[in-house]
């Protein structure tokens, strides 16, 4: 262990001082933010400067841990990360470095290294990472059984890796061709009661570069059903369209009393298109999606379809900008003053220029957005909350040809989860330009009224002299003002109204809230996807309860 926090420490060293010298805690003293250890940050936070490198959420059963890794906080967006940069190296050594400030690691090699029994994995390779080659070896060599179902492509390509595991005692199975088809699952199973999923290849070094979304949890029931799928593909050798209907999906898992867990494997004749199809029109009022691509015409319909229904608001990798989601009538945004190469309307879709090659703000190699969820009526009281993750592109394999899954789990608290990575993955884009200075985001114009309601009493007795009005944007840049409304007008009724208006910065989540003494309207929450004016709508106040919802929209 001494050895590997030593080489550690020396990577990370050799990671800073190549680009800057002096203290090497200065993590990214060369790049556009420093901002690592600093008392301030805020692991909630949506600006870079602030947030922790790893977004975190464990249940209080600890059943369920889910893991969101920003490439941007890691360092990615400075000049001292190249490609060819481990990134999970990286992140340990800023978490030796500044261990209070790195929430949680997701680190499948300790999984691995824990195990007692057994080990089985499906991912498309294992690319570069000692790390996870030396669990495994450690693995085998207390005797635990360790199953590989792995892409033949990347089998061959990677051969040596694979010969030296299974000389040490692994079995490897491949897909056996290398067709436009894949074995694209990323899943482990452990001991048959663990199980970590997550939407890009957690094997794989360039992992930590890119924005991921992975889940473990513990569960017996949820461990069978991904076996059932495994055993498909590494006992019977049956991948694809050879995959038989009966291990297909297992649904209404109940995890400690408290998630109510489906999950879908792929492909199954599109099932994992058809079972988004019916997430999409399940939801009643707001869809959060994200993906790296999308090309499948009959999904991209049922979200546009939902555009205008709900709000429904997507992110797609940037290195797509010329891929599906133009041809699929889709709108890009782009979020600065800067001349921008898209026009600025009303969409469901933000355009993720930190993995783009050109864009207003591209100025940063192909990585990025890899994440790859749907998050539904985040919050809801009732069973209606779910957050859905995925290995699958929204593309025509990934939806119809790939070994893929998809797991979907209600619960309002994990989906609450899942609407604060939506909007770290809304706001993913670097504002330093090319010359490392600051782009200012552009500003939107936000206005409503107060309504303050007294029914029991004559106009104007007991009624409030002014109204506070507080806007809190997290969005490319943190913004919190409020302002004293006191310019009331008292109705012909028993009724008085405060307009209010405020500028604050595009891109990402706003809540408006509005109160009195005595008074509260229940809190507005809208995406500011677009400049011009949004207004929240009427915000009724009424005494101590019976708050009403205000609504907003662009206009």
């Amino acid at each position: 262990m001494k050895v590997k926090l030593n080489f550690l420490v020396l990577l990370f060293v050799a990671v800073v001082t190549s680009c800057a010298s002096g203290d090497a805690l200065e993590v990214v003293s060369c790049g556009p933010y420093s901002g690592y250890g600093s008392d301030s940050w805020d692991p909630d936070a949506t600006d870079p400067n602030y947030r922790n490198p790893i977004v975190y959420y464990q249940d209080s059963g600890q059943v369920l841990e889910a893991f969101v890794s920003d490439p941007l906080a890691i360092g990615f967006h400075t000049e001292c990360v190249d490609t060819n940069t481990d990134g999970f190296l990286l992140l340990n050594s800023i978490k030796q470095q500044f261990p209070s400030h790195v929430n949680a690691i997701f680190d499948a090699s300790e999984y691995i290294s824990a195990a007692d029994s057994v080990v089985n994995i499906a991912v498309p390779d294992i690319a570069n990472r000692p790390d996870i080659e030396d669990a495994i070896l450690f693995a085998l060599a207390k005797g635990v059984s360790v199953n590989i179902v792995v892409d033949n492509y990347f089998y061959n390509t990677n051969s040596t890796v694979y010969s030296n595991l299974e000389t040490a005692g692994a079995v490897v199975v491949t897909d056996g061709n290398d067709l436009n088809t894949l074995m694209n699952s990323k899943y482990m199973v452990i001991d048959g009661d663990e199980v970590i999923v997550s939407s890009g290849n957690f094997l794989s070094n360039s992992f930590y570069s890119m924005s991921n979304f992975s889940m473990r949890l513990q569960n017996t029931l949820l461990a069978n059903c991904f076996n059932q799928d495994f055993d498909q593909m590494f006992e019977n050798n049956q991948f694809q369209g050879q995959k038989e209907s009966t291990a297909s999906h297992c649904e209404n898992i109940i995890v400690d009393n408290r998630y109510g867990i489906d999950v879908y494997f792929g492909p199954h004749s599109g099932q994992l298109r058809n079972e988004m199809l019916n997430l999409i029109n399940d939801v009643d009022f707001q869809l959060f999606w994200a993906n790296s691509r999308i090309d499948d015409q009959i999904l991209a319909n049922a979200l546009k379809s939902a555009e205008s229904n709900i709000l429904s608001i997507g992110v797609l990798n940037g290195s797509d900008e010329q891929g599906g989601q133009q041809a699929l009538g889709f709108t890009i945004q782009c979020f600065t003053n800067e001349e921008c190469t898209h026009a600025f309307q009303s969409s469901a879709i933000a355009f993720d220029f930190l993995a783009g090659n050109g864009g207003a703000l591209g100025n940063i190699p192909v990585r990025g957005q890899n994440l790859r969820y749907f998050v539904g009526d985040a919050g809801s009281s009732t069973l209606n909350a779910f957050t859905a993750l995925t290995s699958a592109n929204l593309t025509n394999n990934g939806l119809t040809a790939n070994d893929e899954f998809m797991i979907v789990i209600r619960d309002k608290d994990l989906s609450n989860f899942g609407s604060a990575m939506h909007a770290r993955a809304l706001t993913a884009t670097d504002l330093i330009d090319n010359s490392n200075e600051l782009v200012e985001p552009g500003l939107v114009k936000v206005t409503g009224t107060a309504e303050i309601k007294n029914p029991n009493a004559p106009i104007g007795d007991n009624m409030p002299e002014e109204v506070t009005v507080r806007v809190v944007a997290q969005g490319l840049l943190d913004f919190n003002e409020e302002e004293i409304c006191s310019e009331i007008t008292y109705t012909s009724g028993l009724d008085a109204y405060c307009a209010f208006e405020f500028y604050a910065p595009i891109g990402g989540f706003l809540t408006v809230q509005v109160e009195a003494s005595g008074y509260r309207a229940q809190d507005a929450r809208i995406v500011v996807m677009s400049p011009g004016t949004w207004d929240t709508g009427n915000f009724r106040l009424y005494p101590e309860n019976g708050f009403a919802t205000a609504e907003g929209g662009g206009s």
